[in-house]
């Protein structure tokens, strides 16, 4: 069963910019790693609201180069499959720096259970203006109905709206190349 109290818990910690945005408490990155499906993200990011009208269920696999984080992120596009791989700078345990062409961002895991969910929460820097991304992950491309109800609370608590949610459709899937 989901560990929801501590889910629940995430949203005292609303509003929080990324450096003070706690992480799992004990966040173990060996019982994170692997494959996770994107099943929703929120943001008010400029960029991800010219892309969400297109986008289908990524796949995401986290590992690990040495201190650091290795992601790949590969999702369908209307031009085919498309994969991004990234390095996470590790600043603490659940909580990672990178750059990407969208900008600098920190990246904290606020909350997963392992086994069934992920909360990632991103602030990313680009020209001068943050933004924020949280996004619900699931080891299986379905999850309770409860756990998506306390996504789109936690996303409204940080300001988010239903404008910038996007449920992923399962369409076709591109599983990454790692």
């Amino acid at each position: 069963m989901f560990q929801l109290s501590a889910f629940i818990l995430l949203l005292a910690f609303w509003q929080c910019p990324a450096a003070n945005m706690p992480a799992q408490k004990d966040f173990q990155m060996s019982q994170f790693k692997g494959q996770w499906y994107g099943i929703a993200a929120s943001s008010n990011c400029p960029m991800f609201k010219d892309m969400k009208k297109d986008m289908t269920l990524p796949i995401i696999v986290y590992g690990m180069d040495k201190d650091n984080v290795k992601v790949a992120i590969a999702f369908k596009t209307p031009k085919g499959c498309q994969q991004m791989d990234f390095k996470y700078d590790t600043i603490s345990s659940g909580h990672y720096k990178h750059s990407s062409p969208h900008g600098d961002n920190e990246v904290v895991i606020v909350g997963t259970d392992y086994k069934a969910f992920a909360l990632e929460y991103t602030e990313t820097m680009h020209e001068g203006k943050t933004c924020t991304t949280l996004k619900l992950y699931g080891r299986e491309t379905n999850l309770p109905m409860e756990i998506k109800q306390q996504f789109m609370a936690y996303a409204k608590n940080l300001g988010l709206t239903e404008d910038d949610t996007k449920v992923f459709s399962k369409g076709d899937l591109c599983p990454p190349h790692v």
